[in-house]
């Protein structure tokens, strides 16, 4: 792998290009470095080159630092642009700066020169870092809302007082409100009575475990309709979580199987209840008893 650093420099005085050139020997730099003298050959190196850093003198013939900053600015290159010069004074040195020139080192002072090369380069790999972090951030942003927004489950993210903070789209699936409404709602208001004293205890077991996923609850919620709809929630304490700051409330909607399950219960119990009768029907001949007997079954299958 190449470790070198490709270096454009723009100067036409053959003997400060060999002053740079020895400058940067003396500095350790490891280099590979292409002098020119005009905009067309500057243009070229710029496509056929493609330097990690330029350095430029001021004034040329026919071509200047001003101009090639231009064109460095056009492409929005990242990479340093430092001037190297003669002299310069400090109106100058600020000018040169504001139109986007990251150094300055004059031609008495190259000793500078590595050192204003790597600190150029230094700044310029933390803003690649930072922007590809960012760029990272918002694809994993897209990805999770994707993911929150298609997915058949809800989740609300609940403040220490049980205040929901955040509601994912997919909850007007679900309950039948939008994320606005599913904020401005008083959780516990939504419900069942029979429901809220369980949920209350998994929501202090959950503050008592932070970090910890507390799965399987079965509560009933209000349907905007209002209906009452059976969810299945697991419930994780991340209060200490600064991106989430939040009890997550993971639920999903179960009310069809849970109308299934009881149906299944029913006709369980509806078919021990018609078994038993037939054996004491069978087994018991005094219509007294049978009646006894019956009730005495249908207690027994009722709880």
């Amino acid at each position: 792998m190449n470790k070198k650093i490709k270096i454009l420099h723009i100067e036409d005085v053959q003997s400060d290009a060999e002053l740079v050139h020895r400058a940067l020997v003396k500095g350790n730099v490891e280099f590979e470095k292409i002098v020119v003298d005009n905009r067309e050959d500057f243009l070229k190196a710029l496509n056929e080159f493609s330097p990690q850093v330029i350095l430029s003198d001021h004034a040329l013939p026919s071509f200047n630092s001003h101009e090639a900053l231009e064109i460095y600015s056009s492409r929005q290159m990242q990479i340093p642009f430092i001037l190297v010069t003669g002299t310069m004074s400090d109106e100058f040195a600020a000018d040169i700066i504001k139109r986007g020139a990251d150094d300055y080192v004059l031609k008495d002072r190259l000793k500078r020169l590595p050192i204003a090369i790597y600190s150029s380069l230094d700044k310029y790999r933390l803003i690649k870092e930072r922007e590809a972090s960012l760029r990272e951030l918002v694809k994993n942003e897209k990805r999770y809302r994707a993911l929150i927004e298609n997915n058949t489950d809800s989740v609300v993210i609940l403040d220490i007082h049980g205040r929901p903070v955040y509601a994912s789209p997919s909850i007007q699936r679900v309950l039948g409100y939008s994320e606005t409404e599913t904020l401005e709602e008083n959780l516990l208001d939504l419900l069942h009575p029979e429901d809220k004293k369980c949920f209350l205890e998994k929501i202090d077991e959950c503050l008592a475990k932070p970090g910890v996923s507390i799965a399987g609850h079965n509560y009933r919620v209000k349907h905007k309709n209002g209906s009452w709809r059976w969810l299945e929630s697991t419930i994780t304490n991340l209060l200490h979580e600064d991106a989430i700051n939040g009890i997550v409330n993971n639920f999903r909607d179960v009310t069809e199987k849970k109308l299934a399950d009881e149906k299944i219960m029913h006709a369980n119990r509806l078919y021990a209840f018609i078994s038993q009768i037939n054996q004491t029907i069978v087994h018991t001949k005094d219509e007294q008893t049978i009646l006894k007997e019956v009730c005495h079954i249908a207690i027994k299958v009722g709880k």
